[in-house]
């Protein structure tokens, strides 16, 4: 009976690798043996460790099949015998317990190659994850479980650089309406004048220059126009540095006055902290500085006229200030800076001044900017600046991405200078009576 049953388990198991070598030929029988086995073992390897047997083992095999076929074959003539000698005699029964023992040899013979095979056959999945040679030889062979995956899902495409739209374009920021007005002569005006100003820049961003246009326009009560366009860069320190926006200003300048019109270059440096700053201007008159008219009066008896003269002008200039944060909170804003300044021409336009000022602030919207200044030429002006303005760039910029506590009105904030030109007029009336 074992050598029958032995006989059957050989005959199932050549069926099973006739079997398995005919299915693997199919993607769908790739997939699913795939799928049968873990990522890091290919079905190949435990298939290839049966069929590519070395002929050692083969010799080693074919002794045990020998054996169960004699014993088969004895055990038949046996029963022959058996069956025509009822009473079997003392050789038939020797023989018979000989036969036995060399059935059952065999039979443990074949146990042990097969425990020994099918262990080799476990530490070779374990160890080995190489496809076998009827895999390679194979026109579909078969992949491991994770090659099987990646072939069917999407190939990967190449990654794009994603771009933060606003960052490489100048947008408005800021964008604010003035009206200037006070007492007695202004310094460099005699009037009171309105005032658009728009801020274009980019979003800001730690350790860079922030490139910045500045475009302001006046109108002045006696239909005279000035206007200003200026090109700002202001550094945003990156954290646990100095936490102080440095900034580098160019501007074109330009005013009508009434004798003539009038061009200047200013440049400026600003040092703006928390709530400490620093700032400094310098300007440079082009063409021409002057413009005169004279109205001589000579139609009298005798020698006698009147020569009467009228002159504008305008001069090199500088000046500095000191700005403190006084009151800095969310819905209120106080703020002081003051400074000197100076005027010089060839002609008497040469003067020393101070000015001082005051700016209560509600939120981004709007200030009342109140000045203050003296010096020889222009004596005491005392002028009111009120400022309605539309903080844009809260829309862009919801929160304060800026280190050190710096804040985007501090980024955006309008350069203080003196955006008009200050211009002297002056009438002189010669006579020689």
């Amino acid at each position: 009976m074992a050598l029958h049953l032995f006989a059957v388990f050989q005959n199932r198991s050549e069926m099973d690798d006739s079997y398995e070598s005919i299915c693997l030929n199919s993607p769908k029988a790739q997939i699913l043996a795939a799928s049968a086995f873990p990522s890091n073992i290919s079905p190949c390897s435990c298939l290839g460790s049966r069929h590519s047997t070395s002929p050692q083992e083969k010799q080693s095999e074919e002794p045990p099949r020998q054996v169960s076929d004699s014993s088969d074959r004895s055990e038949t003539n046996n029963q022959k015998i058996s069956s025509q000698n009822p009473s079997p005699s003392f050789e038939t029964v020797e023989k018979r317990s000989h036969h036995d023992e060399v059935a059952n040899s065999g039979n443990s013979t074949t146990k042990s190659h097969r425990e020994a095979k099918q262990e080799k056959t476990a530490s070779e999945m374990s160890h080995s994850n190489e496809p076998c040679e009827f895999c390679k030889n194979s026109s579909n062979p078969v992949q491991p479980k994770d090659s099987l995956i990646a072939s069917n899902s999407n190939p990967a495409l190449p990654k794009q650089e994603t771009k933060t739209p606003g960052k490489s374009f100048f947008l408005p920021k800021r964008i604010a309406i003035s009206h200037v007005t006070g007492t007695g002569i202004g310094m460099g005006f005699t009037t009171d004048y309105t005032t658009m100003d728009i801020l274009f820049a980019s979003l800001p961003k730690p350790g860079h220059f922030i490139p910045m246009i500045d475009l302001r326009g006046h109108r002045f009560d006696d239909n005279t126009y000035a206007t200003n366009v200026g090109l700002i860069a202001r550094y945003v320190p990156e954290s646990n540095t100095f936490c102080q926006l440095l900034g580098f200003n160019m501007y074109y300048d330009y005013r009508q006055g009434v004798k003539g019109h009038y061009n200047q270059i200013g440049v400026g440096i600003e040092a703006l902290g928390k709530r400490l700053d620093f700032r400094g201007n310098a300007y440079v008159p082009l063409s021409k500085m002057k413009h005169l008219t004279n109205c001589l009066f000579d139609q009298y008896i005798g020698d006698y006229f009147i020569n009467f003269r009228k002159e504008e002008c305008v001069a090199y200039g500088f000046n500095a200030e000191v700005g403190y944060l006084i009151v800095r909170s969310k819905q209120f804003l106080l703020y002081s800076a003051t400074g000197p300044y100076y005027l010089s021409k060839k002609s008497n336009m040469n003067t020393q001044g101070w000015e001082f000022r005051l700016r209560p602030q509600y939120k981004d919207f709007c200030a009342v900017d109140l000045e203050l200044s003296y010096d020889p030429l222009f004596n005491w002006v005392f002028q009111g600046r009120f400022i309605v303005s539309l903080p844009l760039y809260q829309i862009a910029c919801k929160k304060d991405d800026a280190p050190c506590g710096i804040t985007n009105r501090q980024i955006y904030q309008p350069v203080e200078r003196f955006e008009v030109i200050p211009l002297q007029r002056r009438c002189c009336v010669n006579s020689n009576f």
